[in-house]
């Protein structure tokens, strides 16, 4: 995963609901090019309110509705040993491995948020040459 510094176009993904807050992702496409910049951002929002919540976040990647792996944001480069701690939203960009080209995965933002729960977002995705 590496940090850029760009703006594209997001397409929001609808978010997944737990108690007491909304996690929603935006990302420019559902077919992210291998080795290529893919890049996402995420928020979570209390329900109702739409005040920011602070959470953890991490990723896990879903392979006919089963955990195929886990993944940490990198929103400052490098590589990722841990749940990204933020409030209110973070922008992280990935890139895909040529082994994932033509998968039908699901990739899930999951965010930890104390005791409003756990929440996340599912973004279908075909990782493309």
């Amino acid at each position: 995963m590496a940090l850029a510094i760009a703006a594209v176009l997001l397409i929001p993904v609808a978010s997944a609901q737990a108690a007491g807050f909304d996690v929603q992702m935006k990302a420019p496409t559902h077919h992210p090019k291998v080795g290529k910049d893919w890049k996402i951002t995420v928020t979570a929002k209390r329900t109702g309110s739409g005040k920011p919540v602070h959470g953890a976040a991490f990723y896990e990647f879903l392979y006919g509705g089963a955990v195929v792996s886990k993944q940490y944001p990198a929103p400052k480069g490098g590589p990722a040993k841990s749940p990204w701690h933020f409030t209110g939203s973070f922008t992280d960009t990935l890139t895909f491995p040529k082994r994932s080209v033509g998968e039908p995965l699901t990739f899930r933002v999951v965010v930890r948020a104390g005791p409003l729960g756990t929440a996340h977002a599912d973004y279908p995705i075909r990782v493309v040459e």
